[in-house]
Parts: C-alpha cells; sequence; structure tokens
C-alpha cells in the first residue's frame, strides 16, 4: 500500500507574518497620527477659548471704567453745572503712560509716569464713585477696582452703607504685572487712589493704549466729537489730556501653557496690537483683541 505524504500544519510562513505586522503598525501609527492631531486640535481650540474669555473680561472692566471717566455725581450744583468734590476729575478724566506709574496707589488724579521703568502701557482713570458708578462691598460702601472700600475724600473710613449722595472721588489704575517665578502668571492689575495692585485677568501679556483727541472740541457741536487721532501717552503733553474724547484698547493674551509640543520646531504666527505679524516659537498661542471706547462724560468738562 502506498503512503500519502502527512500535510503541513496550517499557519503562516515568515514572510506572511512580516507583511502582516507592517500593515498593522502602519494602520496604528495611522490611528496614533490621528489621534495626536485630535488632541492637539483641542488643546488649540480650548486655548482659543480662553483666551477669548480672559480678553473679554479684560475689556469689560477697562469699558466699565472708561465710561465713567470724569463722571461727577449730581449732587452740588454751581449755576447750572455740577460741581466735582476733587477738579483733577475734569482736568484729566483719563492718563496715561508708557512706563507704568511711580506709585500705582496715589491719590486721586496724581499718578506721575514712571521715566525708567519697564516699557508697558498704563492708564489712571478718575471719577466721581457713587451707588450707580461704582462697585459696593458687602456692607454696602463703595468699592474700588479691586473690592476694597474707598476711602472719604478726608482720608476716614466710609461711615456706613452708601446713600444716594455719597460721592467719593476714584482713581484706578490699569497696568500689566509680569509673571512670577513659581507664582501667578503674567496679569492685567488694577489700583486705585489707596489700594495696590492686584491681578484681575491672567494671561494678559501686554496692554496697548492711544488716545484719541479732538482738539476742536465743541459741546455745542456732536461732529467735533470725533477723535481726529489717536496719540500713544508718550507724545501727550499735559494740556493734551482734556481733549481726549475715546481710548482705543488693545490687550495681547497668551494661551495658559504651552499648546505645541515642546519637540517641535512649529511657529504660530499672530498679529500684535500694533498690527505687524509676530512669530511665537516657545509653542505659547498669542492673540490681539481691539475695542474703542468713547468718553461718554466728554461734556462735563466743558
Amino acid at each position: 500500500m502506498r503512503l500519502r505524504p502527512t500535510p503541513r500544519c496550517c499557519g503562516f510562513s515568515v514572510p506572511e507574518l512580516m507583511v502582516a505586522l507592517a500593515l498593522g503598525l502602519l494602520l496604528v501609527g495611522a490611528v496614533f497620527m490621528s489621534y495626536a492631531a485630535t488632541l492637539a486640535g483641542s488643546r488649540h481650540q480650548r486655548a482659543l477659548g480662553e483666551m477669548g474669555e480672559g480678553a473679554t473680561l479684560a475689556l469689560s472692566l477697562l469699558r466699565r471704567d472708561l465710561l465713567q471717566a470724569g463722571y461727577i455725581h449730581p449732587d452740588a450744583l454751581d449755576g447750572d453745572r455740577f460741581m466735582p468734590a476733587d477738579p483733577v476729575i475734569l482736568q484729566r478724566a483719563v492718563f496715561g503712560c508708557d512706563r507704568a506709574f511711580v506709585a500705582a496707589s496715589a491719590n486721586v488724579g496724581q499718578g506721575q509716569c514712571n521715566p525708567v521703568g519697564a516699557v508697558g502701557d498704563a492708564i489712571e482713570i478718575n471719577f466721581e464713585a457713587a451707588r450707580d458708578t461704582a462697585l459696593q462691598t458687602a456692607d454696602g460702601r463703595l468699592a474700588d477696582c479691586v473690592g476694597n472700600a474707598l476711602k472719604m475724600p478726608s482720608g476716614q473710613d466710609q461711615p456706613g452703607a452708601a446713600t444716594e449722595r455719597t460721592r467719593i472721588p476714584a482713581a484706578h489704575r490699569y497696568f500689566v504685572l509680569p509673571a512670577v517665578a513659581n507664582g501667578p502668571p503674567v496679569a492685567l492689575a488694577c489700583a486705585s487712589a489707596r489700594s495696590g495692585a492686584e491681578r484681575l485677568v491672567p494671561h494678559v501679556e501686554a496692554l496697548h493704549i492711544r488716545y484719541g483727541v479732538s482738539a476742536g472740541w465743541q459741546a455745542d457741536d456732536p461732529s467735533t466729537r470725533r477723535p481726529q487721532r489717536y496719540v500713544a501717552a508718550k507724545d501727550f503733553r499735559p494740556i493734551d489730556w482734556p481733549s481726549v474724547v475715546a481710548v482705543r484698547l488693545c490687550v495681547l493674551m497668551r494661551s495658559a501653557g504651552s499648546v505645541l509640543p515642546a519637540n517641535e520646531a512649529q511657529t504660530s504666527a499672530y498679529r500684535d496690537c500694533e498690527g505687524q505679524q509676530q512669530n511665537s516659537n516657545d509653542g505659547v498661542l498669542r492673540r490681539a483683541f481691539v475695542t474703542t471706547v468713547g468718553l461718554r462724560n466728554r461734556e462735563a468738562a466743558q
């Protein structure tokens, strides 16, 4: 009887296994790359959302105070004009520096620019705080931009909750505080006439301010209330500040951390507050946000 050869056991050859392994690796690599791209896109979008929220808050705080700049509480009259508790409120409803202030907590209208400080725009906004223009503490006292109770013009504490006739000269000064090593990040800060600076909005890398002036301003001619040009604080003379009718604000936001992997030499381009294209090579996203605020109490200065 003739014997038949025993058939081989079922399986794959070494070349077949190598081909299958290569195809599997390609598939896993494609899935991983897709996941990594999705994760990077998610980080990017989340960072943009956080930056937008921060910019909205920062610009809202500045806008709120600028709309009160030069405000006089209608309590005291001299003929047909309201009388301010402090005349500096009319003389310079706003005042700016391009190298921060010598003393951020100086008295109302007495902020002075630091001639040798670090470059960075800062703004002082003066107005009369009243129940309808200022924040209030839990016990009803008028508060400054950081939530501390304002002092009376005499320097004394407020006697109690504000009434309809309570008015206190206030000065809010906004600027950017740098990051602290192993501490809080760079942030938009505010200080008042008697309160030190406190960080309000984190990750504001720069504050850029231009002042709209109308030298021919007339109370009875609305067309003259439009700014004729926008000027940097360093180009102002002391006598020019009453001619400011609008303020253009720009905040340069940065993401809370690196969005691009540190080992990837990628560049994220953005336009700064001057409209110039810049490149960010540290993996951090940056975006500039701009708004313009008209000074609605400008008429009180005439």
